[in-house]
């Protein structure tokens, strides 16, 4: 999530951050230092906990400070959960898999492919030097790998 490979809605990604903050710190504490926004801004806690495209794409935006207000609600709902004592780490991280898995793109898998009929490789028109007894360099073409198919390139 946090690379951005799956794509999720601003929101489901703060409650996500609030509560992988929760898991780090425990409930929010008001008096505590690590629950105040400047705190969460000099630890620049918007760019470790959301997704890198959603940062980069609203880079002025108050992530910290968003990710401060879900914290408060997620640990209201966590303590009315447990009758008023708050839920373990481990708890919390059971909770945070129990909302990923309730995202779109839960259970996919991505993977990169490249189809050489729709983008070819393209080779250059070029004298190439090579050191005296070596190989000449080889290319793809559709027959496999051939030297013919580098088009003006030369072995001198």
């Amino acid at each position: 999530m946090q690379r951005g490979n799956y794509l999720c809605k601003a929101s489901d990604a703060v409650k996500l951050a609030a509560i992988h903050y929760y898991v780090w710190h425990g409930p929010y504490d008001e008096s505590k230092e690590q629950f105040s926004l400047t705190y969460m801004r000099e630890l620049r806690l918007g760019e470790q906990l959301m997704p890198t495209p959603l940062v980069t794409a609203q880079s002025g935006f108050d992530w910290e400070g968003r990710i401060q207000k879900e914290q408060v609600k997620i640990s209201e709902i966590f303590a009315k959960l447990s009758g008023g004592r708050g839920i373990s780490s481990s708890e919390a991280k059971v909770m945070y898999i129990k909302k990923v898995r309730k995202l779109q793109m839960y259970g996919t898998t991505l993977f990169h492919v490249h189809n050489s009929k729709i983008f070819p490789v393209r080779v250059e028109k070029r004298s190439l030097r090579t050191p005296p007894n070596a190989p000449c360099p080889l290319a793809p073409s559709p027959a496999g790998l051939d030297a013919s198919s580098m088009g003006g390139v030369e072995c001198v």
